[in-house]
């Protein structure tokens, strides 16, 4: 794939339903690693749930991935995620309640069964900022072989342990699979305490590099989602962060976010 090319636009408009649009999902996640569903018109809050919730639960099987901040962390047994500016919460206490631009990042970095794609969908956009942003894994690769081929090298073919909660997962960041695709699990901030020194210097030099690098990198893409706007992607094969964003009042920007593992489609390869 040349640069960019492992992203497509879906739009609602040229689909005759919800299982027209499902359809045209799945056909795209064979071929695409990011789907941005845009031209999504007409629907009020439960509408865009009930649509969402058929494309997803199109491509297989739907999650629940549910966090509870307040209690840690824990999983509370449901399929949505909010993601929402929540003025009560301390900025940097959890950056899915925060106006901070968030760091580089894969979504299940410390989970043991991940899903595979996740989605996610926009009820509110904030007034100023709150891009998304994505990379494909093999240009952060390529990048960081360029400038720091040691760390690289250790990221490649050491063994890291995240984990949050009761959630664990040990594997490289980097792991090239047997059919050639290279894959990435990556979150700076779940790195197992128990974690070596050494592992710990990598973590923060790594998380260091993709903040300094990526964001104005030719190989980043920007998607700032607006209300009933929503996207696909493929959690093991694009990076993602978020840009800062204006917020005075709790819910001045909110998205729904859940997990699928798919049935029957891999993603592509580059």
């Amino acid at each position: 794939m040349a640069a960019l090319d492992w992203f497509t636009r879906l739009d609602g408009r040229e689909h005759a339903d919800d299982d027209a649009l499902a359809e045209a999902a799945h056909e795209a996640l064979t071929r695409y690693r990011l789907v941005h569903f845009v031209g999504i018109e007409g629907r009020d809050e439960a509408g865009l749930r009930r649509m969402y919730e058929a494309v997803f639960e199109r491509l297989g099987v739907v999650l629940d991935v549910r966090e509870d901040f307040r209690q840690g962390g824990v999983r509370t047994g449901e399929r949505w995620i909010e993601i929402n500016y929540d003025h009560d919460i301390p900025d940097l206490a959890a950056y899915r309640h925060s106006k901070n631009a968030q760091p580089w990042h894969t979504d299940s970095a410390y989970v043991s069964n991940p899903p595979d794609v996740m989605g996610m969908y926009c009820l509110r956009q904030a007034e100023e900022g709150g891009a998304t942003n994505f990379v494909a894994v093999e240009d952060v690769l390529g990048m960081l072989q360029s400038e720091e081929p040691e760390l690289a090298a250790i990221l490649e073919g050491e063994t890291f342990h995240f984990s949050k909660v009761h959630e664990h997962r040990r594997q490289p960041v980097f792991v090239r699979r047997p059919d050639g695709r290279l894959t990435m699990n990556y979150n700076y901030y779940t790195l197992d305490a128990s974690e070596s020194e050494a592992h710990k210097a990598a973590n923060q030099a790594f998380f260091d590099w993709m903040q300094r690098r990526l964001r104005d990198a030719p190989a980043c893409l920007s998607v700032c989602m607006q209300p009933g706007e929503g996207v696909l992607w493929w959690d093991d094969y694009v990076i993602h962060g978020r840009d800062a964003f204006v917020a005075t009042k709790t819910n001045d920007r909110f998205l729904w976010k859940t997990g699928i593992q798919v049935a029957g489609v891999s993603a592509p390869a580059r």
